[in-house]
């Protein structure tokens, strides 16, 4: 984790059993980390997407103070989030790869639908735990560059109600990700004179409840002996 200068854990504060198990998670893995705690906003009182509302300006105000605190580089927890039993090893060797290369963001995790599971993502060159992923969805397991902070920063807003309209034009977050995962787009052009960078490690080391493999679901995308549903 030296790479990054911060650890973010965006969790609701009347839900503690599920903050305490993602500290669990991560002490088990890095017992000398200290993350950060991100009391996620809530917003369960807005009708319609009030949970797409909180987790987008969450998302956003984590940004923000990152960049506040001149963090370069960060890693988001939501926290339902399913840590991978070999997450320190494989992001390790991820963060070998990725170290020199321009990003803006890497994915430890992603929902991905199943003609893209069908048809993997292509690895980036000479790497063995970095693809480039376009399409995916879900924010559970992400890390941000400082390259992409002012970009959400500024688009995303930080009202209730305006961020509300902001997701009636975009869906969630997560969705509006999908622009920024390698493919043209002018409007980033104009803003850092190049398109969107994303990579995703292989395999996947984050996960989330619903997308781990079990007797009623045993064709879900992720297998899940090999998560820590269990400390």
């Amino acid at each position: 984790m030296e790479y990054f200068d911060a650890v973010y854990c965006i969790c609701m504060a009347d839900r503690p059993g599920k903050r305490d198990f993602l500290l669990k998670q991560l002490n088990y893995l890095y017992p000398n980390l200290k993350p950060i705690i991100f009391d996620a906003i809530n917003t369960r009182h807005v009708k319609g997407k009030g949970h797409h509302v909180g987790c987008a300006m969450s998302h956003r105000n984590v940004m923000l103070e990152a960049k506040t605190k001149g963090f370069k580089r960060i890693v988001v927890f939501e926290e339902d989030a399913i840590l991978h039993k070999d997450f320190k090893n494989i992001l390790s060797k991820a963060v070998a790869e990725i170290r020199d290369k321009q990003w803006d963001l890497f994915y430890l995790g992603a929902h991905c639908q199943r003609k893209i599971r069908e048809n993997p993502f292509p690895k980036e060159e000479n790497c063995e735990y970095l693809l480039k992923p376009r399409g995916m969805t879900c924010t559970h397991g992400i890390c941000y560059n400082e390259t992409f902070y002012d970009w959400v920063i500024d688009r995303i807003p930080d009202e209730i109600e305006k961020a509300h309209a902001w997701c009636n034009r975009n869906v969630a977050i997560d969705q509006w990700f999908r622009h920024f995962q390698n493919q043209n787009n002018e409007g980033y052009k104009k803003y850092i004179n190049r398109n969107p960078i994303a990579y995703i490690v292989e395999p996947i080391i984050t996960s989330q409840p619903f997308m781990l493999s079990g007797p009623h679901h045993p064709h879900a995308q992720d297998k899940r002996e090999n998560f820590l549903t269990k400390l």
